[in-house]
């Protein structure tokens, strides 16, 4: 079962809670529980290393920023994390913070998967030749309130 997601609720953030990453993050691979942590009055959420204090990743739902965002979760992936419906599926970016703001990116080419259920999770890097690694965060000229200011 290949899933292809089109679009997410993100009213669901601060339910996730603790998510386990069983291959850990390219870079951090020995690292693999982490803290999902809504950011209130933000479009942001961090996802902070239970296992070693000064790791850390600002997150985003890409859509927030892009409505046509989509992606194609991989079968092999839905059947790691146990996937089997689209209301299971949180999908986030990594965010490069900027100063200022609003010259920030996120990575849509290596999204990080969640399941909301089973709390397990995974990078999957995409091959998705429309978006980039260095994606803005303010496309098409539409600036949405990151809540930073």
């Amino acid at each position: 079962m290949q899933a292809q997601i089109h679009s997410e609720p993100t009213s669901r953030y601060n339910e996730v809670g603790r998510v386990v990453f069983s291959e850990g993050l390219p870079g951090f691979e020995t690292l693999r529980n982490f803290e999902l942590v809504y950011i209130p009055e933000t479009s942001f959420l961090g996802l902070m290393s239970l296992e070693e204090e000064h790791v850390g990743f600002i997150l985003t739902s890409p859509w927030n920023w892009i409505e046509d965002y989509e992606i194609d979760i991989p079968e092999s992936v839905c059947h790691s994390l146990e996937l089997s419906t689209e209301e299971d599926v949180q999908v986030l970016a990594v965010v490069t913070l900027q100063n200022p703001v609003e010259a920030s990116t996120m990575n849509l080419i290596a999204p990080l998967v969640i399941n909301l259920k089973t709390r397990s999770a995974s990078q999957v890097v995409l091959s998705h030749p429309v978006f980039t690694t260095r994606e803005p965060l303010r496309r098409g000229g539409e600036a949405k309130d990151a809540g930073l200011d």
